[in-house]
């Protein structure tokens, strides 16, 4: 954890970094941190930085849901991402298959939300 953990520091400082020089983070700035905490299982402050983003006036795009979807399913919360999955499923069948490639590295969850989808 100690590597996951100096990676987000430095990504945080990267993207702190910028906005000290004038540079403004876009959607791929905000996607990118957010996958660092991801892979760190900081779930809630990807999600967090999200609500940033878009008070910032970016709109997350389908990468941006999916990489909030792996962290979530990484972190084996993955009930608690269904909500990016339901995004994604109701934008183009590329965006889909984005999706459904995530779900396959988590087989476990994948039970549960072949369960869910069938309501």
């Amino acid at each position: 954890m100690m590597c996951t953990s100096a990676y987000v520091q430095e990504a945080l400082a990267t993207f702190e970094e910028m906005k000290q020089n004038g540079v403004e983070p876009d959607t791929q700035s905000y996607t990118a941190l957010m996958d660092a905490y991801g892979r760190a299982g900081l779930c809630k402050e990807a999600e967090h930085l999200m609500v940033q983003m878009q008070d910032s006036g970016f709109i997350p795009d389908v990468v941006t849901y999916g990489v909030l979807l792996r962290a979530f399913a990484t972190a084996d919360r993955f009930h608690e991402g269904l909500k990016y999955y339901d995004y994604i499923l109701q934008h183009s069948e590329r965006d889909n298959i984005l999706c459904h490639r995530l779900i396959s590295q988590h087989k476990e969850q994948y039970e549960y939300l072949t369960k869910y989808t069938k309501k």
